[in-house]
């Protein structure tokens, strides 16, 4: 995230691995973010002085179109930095993410994927529908 307006601002670094074994592909990857100008009063902001992200998942090709994939995200924020007796939401968030990749035609592709909230201050059930388009 780059500092380009108000509100908190951050800097960080991650690491992603990938190994394929045909048809499955395995991933994982760590990421670490520091918070900078943070707004104590805020509770409703999501970065904090120290935030960790991990993620474990694959992806499964069921043929040449269709892909289905299970995706684990566990964050951590410490609140060190934030104002004592302000009440701010749990520092930890797991979910549970379960999706498809369809290929419609040349560079297009639909991916609806449904995630379940496992503990924490994590939503209890999102869903997502993204159209990406490469060329």
């Amino acid at each position: 995230m780059l500092p380009t307006g108000p509100g908190d601002k951050g800097l960080g670094a991650g690491a992603f691995l990938a190994k394929s074994y045909d048809p499955l592909v395995l991933f994982a990857g760590l990421s670490y973010m520091h918070g900078y100008s943070l707004d104590a009063r805020e509770t409703r902001r999501q970065l904090a002085t120290h935030n960790w992200r991990l993620t474990l998942g694959y992806t499964y090709a069921l043929n040449d179109t269709i892909a289905l994939n299970s995706l684990f995200i566990g964050s951590h924020r410490s609140n060190d930095a934030l104002g004592s007796g302000v009440v701010h939401p749990s520092p930890d968030r797991f979910l549970l993410q379960l999706g498809m990749t369809w290929l419609l035609g040349r560079g297009l592709f639909v991916e609806p994927a449904v995630a379940i909230g496992l503990g924490g201050a994590a939503p209890d059930f999102t869903f997502t529908l993204n159209f990406p388009y490469t060329y």
